[in-house]
């Protein structure tokens, strides 16, 4: 390396030994990004338009040509103040004040996200909070009949039923509810077996908890596993670090301590408030894309509406996080009140984020970015000129009867998928 830049020897391989002016290596390695990406055909029967597709596209390619693959450390991932958001010259300016504060919304927020989105059953009496530990209790009480029930939940279609709790919905409330039947009955009959209750470790159950079905569940892959577990002491971690666990085995201690860890909740909002009070941003390259496709789209004519549009059809219907996610019915009222909030919630024009774990944000948030920064380098809301529907229209036939093929015959196989390749925007046949 010198002031000139790479300087190669006459022979390949070798070094100059007169060349003192720099340091030298023997192998030059050359990080490269690759030049193609795959979108599943099914999306396009959720794009209402070619126009929100190519918004689709140009997020991708926001990611490509900044390289986001192979990013440096610390361009990404960085906490900031809102306050500076939108602005024309330059993106968002690490704020290293926020770092210590920005850590631990990402901990809580960890916590938070997962245990207030799943529904309550009707019959719901069992805390989701307290879901993991309660299998643990069972499976150390296993020779109690109801106590063998409940741990017959870690196998089989009910295991696989119930394998996200409590980080997704379940896809059966009653299956949940059967499962809080037993579990709950289990838990009166350790009580009345002084000998069983006595061997009980309520403070391990609590604090590490072990029993969870996806952890033995061989649908899902080894890094799924650590991934899991990770969030399962992630979540336990948070809410369970203030709780002091009950020395002697009662089912009412047991169930008071739901009301405690969700105590614990409501301090995680409190922590998410406090972010959304101090407009704490963390840029991530998920956000740089969003804020790139609008600058493609510009460029190919199409105006910040088609990223705009993009978006809000990946709105989900309900808020989500405790209210830190809006749902598509405020989003589209904030939206069209200049992002003032009718109902007087978030009036100060800055939206919450939604879940800080997600590098993708919210997407009424990402809606909201996206306006601040069309206002700010004065993109061309609409395109001049729509592109024609009947072209779409064919494109979703083909789409949805295998039409799409390649040029090359190995792809054959993969008609449910379209490669695009940035470089030479190969699509389908080359005719």
């Amino acid at each position: 390396m010198s002031p000139n830049g790479v300087e190669f020897p006459a022979t390949c391989g070798t070094v100059d030994p007169t060349y003192k002016s720099g340091f030298t290596a023997p192998k030059l390695l050359l990080l490269k990004t690759p030049n193609w990406f795959v979108l599943n055909s099914g999306l396009a029967d959720y794009l209402p338009n070619e126009e929100t597709l190519v918004g689709v596209l140009a997020h991708e390619l926001g990611h490509y040509y900044r390289f986001h693959i192979n990013p440096f450390k610390n361009e990404y991932n960085f906490f900031y103040t809102q306050d500076e958001a939108g602005n024309p010259g330059h993106k968002p300016i690490p704020n290293a004040s926020l770092e210590t504060f920005g850590k631990e919304v990402l901990k809580q927020s960890a916590a938070y996200y997962p245990v207030n989105l799943m529904p309550k059953a009707n019959t719901f009496k069992l805390d989701p909070i307290i879901y993991l530990a309660i299998g643990d209790i069972a499976r150390q009480a296993s020779s109690l009949p109801n106590c063998v029930l409940a741990a017959e939940y870690d196998h089989g279609d009910n295991a696989r039923v119930l394998a996200a709790m409590p980080y997704s919905p379940p896809n059966s409330i009653e299956t949940y509810d059967a499962f809080t039947t037993v579990a709950l009955q289990c838990l009166a009959d350790i009580e009345a077996a002084d000998a069983i209750k006595q061997e009980i470790d309520i403070e391990s159950a609590i604090k590490t908890p072990k029993w969870a079905p996806f952890l033995r569940n061989n649908l899902i892959s080894r890094d799924g596993k650590t991934e899991m577990t990770k969030y399962t002491m992630t979540v336990f971690g948070v809410i369970g670090s203030n709780v002091a666990v009950p020395k002697s085995f009662t089912k009412a201690d047991i169930l008071n301590l739901a009301v405690t860890l969700r105590a614990n909740v409501g301090k995680i909002n409190d922590t998410l408030q406090q972010a959304y009070d101090t407009r704490l941003g963390l840029y991530t390259t998920e956000q740089e894309a969003d804020e790139l496709s609008l600058e493609i789209l510009a460029n190919m004519g199409l105006g910040g509406k088609s990223a705009v549009d993009t978006y809000m059809i990946f709105l989900n219907p309900d808020e989500e996080v405790g209210g830190f996610d809006i749902g598509l019915q405020r989003c589209e009222k904030m939206r069209a009140n200049q992002w003032i909030d009718p109902e007087g919630r978030f009036n100060l024009k800055l939206l919450p984020i939604g879940d800080y774990t997600d590098p993708h944000h919210g997407a009424c948030y990402r809606i909201f970015n996206l306006s601040r920064e069309i206002e700010a380098h004065k993109y061309a809301l609409s395109p001049p000129s729509p592109l024609d529907p009947s072209v779409w229209t064919k494109m979703k036939q083909d789409l949805n009867h295998g039409g799409i093929s390649f040029s090359e015959p190995n792809e054959a196989r993969n008609l449910n998928r379209i490669r695009f390749h940035p470089k030479g925007c190969a699509f389908a046949p080359k005719d």
